[in-house]
């Protein structure tokens, strides 16, 4: 609490901000929330409700992992410090919120949550910054049992590239949405009082909401600067430059945003280094040209002041409207790279970030410009695996890559971090490739047998196995068209690669149920099978040869019912489960087929889900899909029992928008949704629990699937008419409407 995260209490140490500054931008500490210059977000009050407040008898969970998602200067760092404000001084929790280049340590956190005795709130912003940490502090938490939840942010595409060895550890995700109705009038309130409005001065109340609500739909920190200031976004940056004098500030600018639109502060030594400027000259040449634009504050742990624009969103339209043209970004990144000390953590995390393989191709298209940035990343940190990696990234995907050069960088990396599985994966990627350019039957077979090798080797992680998989199952493609086009080629040979085939995509699915890698894979086999003829002919001669495979007669069975041959398909399975009755798979497929083509009874189809898997096992897709029929079957012991499923598969190790999406309704015997009614016996801030009609159950109704203007009118005990869904947590209800 000394470095690396703030103690949030009333109270707590401030500097006054101004209003103005805040409105454009600037967001040092606690003051503004203190002053209350913030919009208070529905999303603050409804994680108050969800996160903050409820009893340990309610948390499914000791340790629990929470994150926001939001565009980018849509206000989630602050969304997040009012929710730790509300958290700390109305609900008088502990609440810890890690600052500006601190550093998560676990061993702090134990002995803090130890003698806490409660429940502590761990805030974390810029998830992707931190994803090895917050994975440590997750796993080891679990470990010792200890009462934490962590509350963490981050930019939707940003996790979606960085944060996925983050998402089986999600609990729940929330979005902070665009500006609603009545958060845009206590804006506009907030800027009359503090007499920001700018050019909205001028305009009458109708014509304020109007102008907010145009740009509400982009970002928050763009819908303020361009309504108050009456032009462009970025003309309004670039004006800001322009206007900074003299022109060795503007420089110091343009370095702090080339790392600031990264979100990584600058420290001042960095720019000393850079710019060649003595300590003693910083208030002259930095305070006060840039106060209006730069944001400083003393980092205790680094013992050195550090700069920050007042957004990454600025720091990045900065950079994209100055450094127009490649030399210029060029110039820029040699400076910057080449000062770096590794010794600090806020440069170690610049320079990994900078020397990122597709960024250098995006930002760099001369290959020339790339390699000499990565000769002198290799200089600032010698043996460190990262460049490499990101060395052999580059040539691997740069148009005319060289693939052996890529393969004695990767090699490289693998030698300094022989467990990092992310370079084991694109060594597996590049024997790929490798293999695709080679002429030579004998090489190809080479590549990919070192391919497969590797691919094998992530496939069996329990977060990133699904890339494995992938990379398996385009193997097998490559060779499978291979052979499809080769005339001489033996059908047995495609028999038993089309068995191998489905043998990996089965058993990915079950393991990472709805990855978007596998499915367009299965995807690519079924466009495959469908344009080839033999590979058809193929397949039902092997099921002639030999029924009692899963693979074959699961394929074949997709087939014939994609074809519209639905009573073909059923034969082929039932053939099959009656010379290997035992086999898991053979019940799974002929449930799911049944259920696909409405000619089965519930109650049969709920018999093979039964006998699809066995308790315990890693066949996730097959439990949800019986725990769903066990529901459906309505009598209070499969209820029961369904339920204990659910929690159990809510607990899986998988990505939470895997657990979260939805995957089946509820239906009749004829494939008909059916429409149940039920009161609404509880609501909270985001969701409610409607007792349904006739049944001893509760189903959960979220916000987000209902109108605004009917959420905010609807109260307990109010009746319902509604439709019920399914995810990996349970039943939730759709489609819900006044009774």
């Amino acid at each position: 609490m000394n470095y690396d995260a703030d103690f949030v209490r009333a109270g707590i140490p401030t500097e006054r901000v101004e209003a103005q500054d805040f409105y454009r931008g600037f967001n040092s500490g606690w003051a503004a929330i203190e002053q209350g210059l913030d919009v208070r977000r529905k999303l603050s009050d409804t994680f108050l409700f969800d996160v903050i407040l409820p009893d340990e008898s309610d948390r499914a969970a000791r340790v629990e992992c929470f994150v926001i998602k939001a565009e980018a200067g849509a206000g989630k760092t602050v969304c997040m410090q009012r929710i730790a404000w509300l958290a700390a001084t109305e609900a008088d929790k502990i609440c810890l919120f890690v600052r500006v280049g601190g550093r998560l340590r676990y061993d702090a956190i134990v002995d803090i949550a130890k003698q806490a005795k409660e429940r502590v709130f761990l805030f974390v912003d810029d998830a992707g910054d931190n994803v090895a940490s917050l994975a440590e502090v997750i796993t080891r938490a679990r470990t010792e049992g200890l009462l934490l939840t962590i509350v963490t942010a981050e930019r939707q595409n940003e996790w979606n590239i960085a944060c996925e060895r983050l998402e089986p550890f999600v609990t729940s995700a929330y979005m902070l949405t665009y500006l609603s109705h009545p958060e845009i009038n206590r804006l506009l309130d907030l800027l009359r009082t503090h007499g920001s409005l700018g050019n909205l001065a001028c305009l009458t109340d109708e014509d304020r909401i109007r102008a907010l609500s145009v740009r509400a739909g982009r970002q928050l920190l763009v819908a303020l600067l361009e309504t108050t200031r009456g032009v462009s976004f970025e003309e309004i940056l670039v004006d800001e430059y322009r206007n900074i004098t003299p022109e060795s500030a503007q420089s110091l600018y343009l370095t702090v945003c080339v790392l600031n639109r990264l979100g990584i502060p600058v420290r001042a030594g960095l720019i000393s280094r850079i710019h060649g400027i003595p300590f003693e000259e910083f208030r002259q040449r930095l305070f006060k040209p840039l106060e209006h634009v730069v944001l400083v504050e003393e980092d205790r742990l680094l013992r050195d002041h550090i700069y920050m624009a007042r957004h990454s969103l600025i720091a990045d339209k900065v950079f994209e409207r100055i450094l127009r043209t490649p030399n210029a970004r060029f110039d820029e990144y040699v400076r910057v790279v080449g000062a770096l000390n590794l010794a600090y953590s806020t440069d170690t995390t610049a320079f990994r970030q900078m020397v990122r393989g597709r960024t250098l191709l995006e930002l760099f298209p001369d290959h020339t410009a790339a390699v000499e940035i990565f000769r002198i990343a290799m200089e600032v940190a010698d043996d460190d695996p990262h460049v490499f990696h990101q060395r052999g990234i580059y040539e691997m995907v740069r148009p005319n890559g060289n693939l052996q050069d890529a393969h004695a960088f990767l090699a490289k990396a693998r030698a300094l971090a022989p467990s990092d599985l992310t370079v084991i994966h694109s060594l597996a990627e590049l024997e790929r490739k490798r293999a695709e350019a080679a002429t030579n039957p004998l090489i190809r077979a080479s590549h990919r047998n070192e391919a497969r090798k590797l691919a094998q080797a992530v496939r069996d992680d329990a977060i990133h196995g699904d890339f494995g998989y992938h990379t398996l199952l385009k193997l097998q493609l490559d060779r499978l068209t291979e052979l499809l086009e080769d005339k001489d080629s033996p059908d047995r040979e495609i028999d038993r690669l089309l068995q191998e085939i489905e043998e990996t995509l089965q058993q990915g699915l079950q393991r990472f149920p709805g990855s978007d890698y596998l499915l367009s894979a299965e995807a690519d086999l079924g466009e495959l099978l469908a344009d080839k003829e033999r590979a058809r002919d193929a397949l039902a001669a092997a099921f002639q040869q030999n029924r009692r495979s899963p693979f074959i007669a699961g394929r074949l069975a997709r087939i014939l019912a994609g074809e519209g041959k639905n009573e073909e398909a059923l034969r082929t399975l039932e053939e099959a489960l009656e010379a290997n009755p035992g086999e898991r798979r053979l019940h799974f497929s002929y449930a799911m087929l049944l259920r696909e083509t409405d000619r089965g009874s519930k109650e049969t189809i709920l018999y093979h889900l039964q006998r699809s898997f066995t308790p315990g096992d890693r066949n996730f897709d097959a439990q949800f899909w019986f725990a769903t029929y066990l529901y459906m079957k309505d009598d209070e012991d499969s209820l029961s029992q369904s339920r204990q499923l659910f929690r159990a598969l809510w607990q899986a190790p998988l990505p939470y928008s895997a657990r979260s999406r939805v995957r089946a309704v509820y239906v009749d015997d004829r494939g008909e949704p059916i429409t149940f009614s039920g009161v609404l016996a509880r609501k909270e801030a985001s969701y409610g629990l409607i007792t349904r009609a006739g049944h001893n159950d509760r189903v959960m109704v979220r916000e987000d699937v209902v109108s605004t203007e009917m959420w905010e009118s609807v109260a307990e005990r109010q009746r319902l008419l509604f439709q019920i869904a399914f995810n990996f947590g349970g039943p939730i209800a759709t489609d819900v409407r006044l009774l």
